[in-house]
């Protein structure tokens, strides 16, 4: 889990993912972070695959287009590894901050 980073790019999404720096930055397995409320007012955290539509495993952004890359916490970290696994099902509960 040591590579898994949150880039935010200048668009305002936010990509979690396993970090390669080369031309740019690549991220492996990259899945969109988003925040919701739920029904009772609390804030939660969601995952969904950034490229559900496509056959690619990598996603290669322009250095110019990342704001910030931090290292997210260990349960955001946990979240993402168990959504991004072949197990993974789309019942997986959204995680509550």
């Amino acid at each position: 889990m040591s590579n898994v980073k949150v880039v935010k790019l200048i668009t305002g999404d936010e990509i979690i993912g396993k970090v390669i720096k080369g031309q740019g930055v690549i991220i492996e397995r990259p899945a969109s972070v988003f925040a919701s409320v739920n029904a009772q007012g609390q804030q939660q955290v969601g995952i969904s695959n950034a490229l559900s539509l496509s056959t690619d495993k990598k996603l290669v952004i322009k250095n110019e287009h990342v704001l910030y890359m931090y290292t997210p916490t260990t349960k955001l970290a946990e979240a993402y590894i168990a959504n991004i696994s072949p197990l993974a099902t789309a019942t997986t509960p959204p995680l509550k901050l």
